[in-house]
Order: structure tokens, then sequence, then C-alpha cells
């Protein structure tokens, strides 16, 4: 999103948010992916529950973390200047919100359902574009 932003100040927002996502989502994911036993995965609820130990349990509940994740993954998609990602952005938080408050114990799973299903707003938006762009430009 940064690439295709005009606004030198968004633009620059948009480059921290991808270099603190990157942080971050190196210090849950690595950690996981080194030491076994820090993911257990089970079924609760016909729904799939991730057990994950974060290096940063000790410090910041997972709620927090959780906000943090959802600042990460939302925030830029609200700020951009194209209306589309900003509407497919509000998609992901109000899906997020619905999961937390309704499947709290199982939400990783249950948000990266909606998520899959809030994706195809994707080809709504493409063919929509498509539709006010001459063919072969």
């Amino acid at each position: 999103m940064a690439l295709t932003e005009r606004s030198c100040i968004k633009r620059r927002l948009l480059l921290i948010y991808a270099a603190f996502g990157l942080a971050f989502g190196c210090s849950i994911y690595l950690p996981v992916l080194l030491n076994d036993g820090w993911l257990n995965v089970r079924v609760v609820n016909y729904s799939i529950f991730y057990d994950v130990r974060l290096i940063l349990d000790p410090y910041v509940s997972k709620s927090t973390i959780g906000i943090i994740y959802t600042t990460i993954i939302v925030g830029p998609m609200l700020i951009s200047a194209d209306r589309h990602i900003k509407e497919f952005g509000l998609l992901i938080f109000i899906t997020g919100l619905f999961a937390s408050l309704s499947y709290y114990n199982t939400f990783i799973s249950v948000w990266c359902f909606f998520a899959g299903i809030v994706s195809l707003y994707i080809i709504h938006i493409l063919r929509k574009v498509s539709m006010f762009r001459p063919a072969g430009t």
C-alpha cells in the first residue's frame, strides 16, 4: 500500500507499520517455529484452538498482543487513501470484533475463516475497478 500512496506522510506511516509488523510478526512466529511444544493445536467446540506460547507472554497479556496485531493488520488499511482498501479493512475489523466477542477461545481460527470469506471482497473490487478501465491498459 505504501508504494501506491500519493501522500508522503501516509507513505512513511505505512512503511513504519510494515517495519513494525515485520518485527512483531517475527517475534511471534520465529520462537514458535524454533521451539517444539510452543504450539499445540486441538479442537474446541468445533473450532481450532491454538495454544501458543509467546516470548512476550511474561510481559504482555494475550489480549494486548491481539490488539497490537489487529492494529498492525487493520490500521494501514484504514489510513489508506483508497476507498476500497478502507472498506476491506473495515470488514476485516468487524469480523475480527465479532470473532473476538463470539469465539474468544478459538478467535484465531474463526477470524482467519472470516478473513478468508471477506477476501472475496477483493474479487468485487477488482471487477469494479476493471469495469472503469479500457481493455488492454
